[in-house]
């Protein structure tokens, strides 16, 4: 997630901006880990705060769950932990991410 993120980001700050503001919103995109969904939406709010407001209300809870979802498992995995996950639950966090990515990709290319 963190890496659809960055690179919808740059290209945005690419195509709108001059290179060295785009040089250095990319440094900063580049320290995003662990994002969670409230994470996401404070990147995009930095951008244009009617972004997150629009993402705040038009992503669905199943959505926000799959990317919390994800990330506390996959922080679960690299410290060692047990994680009760099964390949039909991740596929389904996997079709719901996927779609918000595209969403997320749209929505800011439109802007």
């Amino acid at each position: 997630m963190e890496q659809a993120l960055i690179t919808i980001l740059e290209n945005h700050t690419i195509r709108k901006s001059e290179n060295r503001i785009a040089q250095y919103v990319s440094s900063q995109l580049s320290r995003i880990q662990n994002a969670k969904f409230e994470d996401i939406l404070v990147t995009i709010g930095r951008f244009d705060p009617t972004w997150r407001d629009y993402l705040e209300t038009n992503t669905v809870a199943e959505v926000k769950s799959a990317i919390d979802s994800i990330v506390n498992n996959r922080n679960q995995i690299a410290h060692g932990g047990q994680v009760g996950i099964s390949l039909t639950t991740f596929s389904a966090y996997y079709r719901s991410l996927k779609r918000f990515i595209e969403d997320l990709e749209a929505f800011v290319d439109s802007h």
